[in-house]
């Protein structure tokens, strides 16, 4: 092992830089990787919320459907007025348009889910240029 005694220190001064640049590019990486985690991890939990979400709604739009059978039926012999069925018929509405929102939303959900582990150009069939697959040296 050899030493250079007359640098003055500038040997020890680019070994301590080396690594303050290896420690910063570990913080970037293991910050990276956490905004990673915690984006597919709130991905992940807004789709499970829009799937349960679908679901009530769904038991909703079963429910509304039949009040409107109840309520028809019974305007037709005279025990509901006009507007208890219109009532009802705008409930039914208000539960269709509240079930396809959320049908969409689960899909939009699934697509954060797709791109937060990164494979949501791989499921919609989306050709790559050669070049974002290119290996870049730094």
């Amino acid at each position: 092992m050899r030493y250079n005694l007359f640098n003055g220190g500038v040997d020890s001064a680019n070994k301590d830089r080396a690594a303050y640049q290896m420690n910063k590019a570990k913080d970037l990486r293991d910050r990276a990787f956490r905004t990673v985690e915690e984006g597919l991890r709130l991905s992940w939990s807004a789709l499970d919320l829009t799937l349960q979400e679908k679901e009530f709604l769904a038991d909703h739009v079963d429910a509304a459907s039949e009040t409107v059978v109840a309520y028809d039926k019974q305007y037709k012999i005279g025990r509901r007025t006009l507007l208890d069925l219109l009532n009802t018929e705008n409930e039914l509405f208000e539960s269709r348009k509240g079930y396809v929102d959320a049908l969409y939303a689960e899909q939009y959900a699934k697509f954060r889910v797709l791109n937060a582990t990164g494979t949501l150009l791989e499921s919609l069939l989306v050709d790559v240029p050669e070049e974002w697959n290119t290996a870049v040296e730094y």
